[in-house]
């Protein structure tokens, strides 16, 4: 699995507090943007929608992993009009076995979300993936902190997380909040 493409695109809607998105992660085409035209990038804040064709690089497991674990370094970058370049991850992914007490558990994990504007710290908390469980797996998240034009961001929210045969599509909602800087 080292350096596997995942084949579906991962999505990430991040939307501001009582707005509605649906996903479109299927089809990335339809999501996609070109990149801002000048060199103005603005930063991510209020209703946005990001589209991700995910890596996943496999990793050795960190100690305390359950046996038999399979893990994966996830991440992903896009342009996207007027954001200009975004990279999510990388995202540690510990995959237990099916049918062990881990499979499924509760679990805790971090990635970032970064622009050249800055990074987004993200913790999420949600079930273990199981390795070759296909389904729908809710998780929440919540922003723990930021740097540059994302110093002092907030934000928490839901991730629903599609697992595939070959991949996995992502739809974040809520909102993270940045201040003026």
């Amino acid at each position: 699995m080292n350096g596997r493409r995942f084949g579906a695109a991962a999505a990430l809607a991040l939307v501001a507090a009582g707005c509605a998105a649906t996903s479109s992660a299927r089809h990335p085409a339809t999501t996609r943007s070109s990149p801002p035209s000048s060199s103005t990038t603005v930063k991510l804040s209020g209703p946005i929608r990001l589209a991700f064709d995910d890596t996943a690089t496999s990793t050795t497991c960190p100690p305390g992993s359950p046996a038999r674990a399979e893990c994966f370094e996830l991440s992903g970058v896009t342009d996207i009009s007027p954001y200009g370049k975004v990279t999510l991850g990388p995202t540690l992914d510990v995959e237990a076995p099916q049918g062990t007490p881990a499979c499924g558990a509760p679990a805790h994990y971090t990635t970032t979300l970064s622009t050249s504007l800055g990074r987004i710290d993200i913790a999420e908390n949600g079930p273990r993936l199981c390795l070759g469980v296909e389904g729908t797996v809710q998780r929440t998240f919540t922003v723990t902190s930021g740097t540059g034009a994302y110093a002092g961001a907030s934000g928490t929210g839901t991730i629903s997380m599609d697992i595939l045969s070959v991949g996995a599509t992502e739809t974040w909602k809520r909102d993270i909040a940045t201040h003026a800087s």
